[in-house]
């Protein structure tokens, strides 16, 4: 199954992360210490015209905001029109 990534979605939707592709142990520590796990439920809340991307991650922390080439990185599955 091919799933999209954060990139592909609008504001308001939400998303399940399946997978970082990237491997940068810095990036994956940042996703880590906000809250940006596997299997977390991340709502879109802001998609600027220069494509930063702002989560948000649903538990106690802040917003997160990532940059595009990040956004593309995070391999992702609709909760919001899955029917599952």
């Amino acid at each position: 199954m091919i799933h999209d990534t954060l990139a592909d979605y609008q504001v308001d939707d939400s998303v399940r992360n399946e997978r970082v592709l990237d491997k940068d142990l810095v990036l994956l520590r940042y996703l880590s210490a906000h809250g940006i796990h596997r299997r977390t439920v991340v709502e879109i809340i802001e998609i600027t015209s220069f494509g930063m991307v702002t989560l948000d991650p649903g538990n106690e922390d802040e917003p997160v905001a990532l940059p595009a080439e990040v956004a593309r990185s995070i391999s992702t599955k609709s909760v919001t029109r899955d029917t599952n």
